[in-house]
């Protein structure tokens, strides 16, 4: 699974306690080098750690990706934060507006997934506490896995503010599989649109591990996947009877999966 979103409003700090800026407040831009970097009128993208490796190239990727998109443009501000291993292999956003109802979104991630495999610092990084992140090389984050990252992240969101997808609705008892549908049409569509994103054989392992819990899965589950892959189960109700036709997937953890909030209203402030 790799995003779902909270799509409420929050009247306090950021998801999982990370401060955010003062209701009411809207953060001074800077130039690279520092933690906020105006990259143009409409949108503003912050990368936390400040000191995070390649901070201002990655604030200048997301901006690029979301004029490719293009992004919705109702949202202001951006902030891509690297200081949650506990989501590696997926991501989570999370929605607040400020007292003048600007709407700023959070993509929590972890480091992990854009370093480069079979590195020292790959190896430590789920143990890395956020303050350690700057001592992480730049040559350490791989330009392909965090431009997939971030494509398949972005296009995401705008399917969050677009409301082609409603997380609200999905049963939590089907979260994972539902996701997990979600992703196979996300890397299908920049397949399709000659961006970065997991390959069809990448992306069949990832669905192999959610719904074989049996240890396999059958030429009419495979048949689901290559629709879905191809556009043919778009939006939310797309997906939800893309999921009624594949087998139930592995329980929830103990929680839940990442990012999701059953029974919350959809709340991001965009238009349909």
């Amino acid at each position: 699974m790799e995003t779902f979103g909270r799509l409420r409003e929050y009247g306090g700090g950021g998801a999982r306690g990370r401060p955010t800026a003062a209701r009411g407040q809207w953060p001074a831009a800077r130039t690279h080098g520092g933690r906020w970097v105006t990259v143009a009128a409409e949108l503003l993208v912050d990368v936390f750690p400040p000191e995070f490796p390649r901070a201002a190239e990655i604030s200048e990727l997301v901006h690029a990706v979301a004029r490719s998109l293009p992004l919705h443009g109702s949202l202001p501000w951006v902030t891509v934060a690297f200081d949650a291993p506990e989501f590696e292999g997926s991501g989570f956003w999370h929605f607040e507006h400020d007292a003048a109802g600007r709407l700023h979104a959070s993509l929590y991630g972890a480091p992990l997934d854009v370093l480069t495999p079979s590195t020292e610092m790959r190896c430590r990084g789920a143990a890395l506490a956020t303050d350690q992140l700057g001592e992480i090389p730049a040559h350490d984050v791989d330009r392909i896995l965090l431009d997939r990252w971030i494509h398949r992240n972005l296009l995401q969101l705008d399917d969050l503010l677009r409301h082609r997808v409603l997380p609200a609705r999905v049963p939590r008892d089907r979260v994972i599989g539902f996701a997990a549908c979600w992703d196979v049409w996300t890397d299908g569509r920049l397949k399709a649109r000659r961006k970065p994103g997991l390959s069809l054989a990448e992306r069949r392992r990832h669905f192999f591990r959610t719904f074989a819990t049996g240890g396999l899965l059958l030429p009419r589950h495979w048949n689901t996947f290559h629709q879905l892959w191809e556009g043919q189960y778009p939006e939310h109700a797309g997906l939800q009877a893309a999921l009624e036709r594949l087998p139930r997937e592995r329980p929830l953890p103990r929680a839940g999966a990442p990012g999701m909030a059953p029974g919350h209203d959809d709340d991001t402030g965009a238009v349909g």
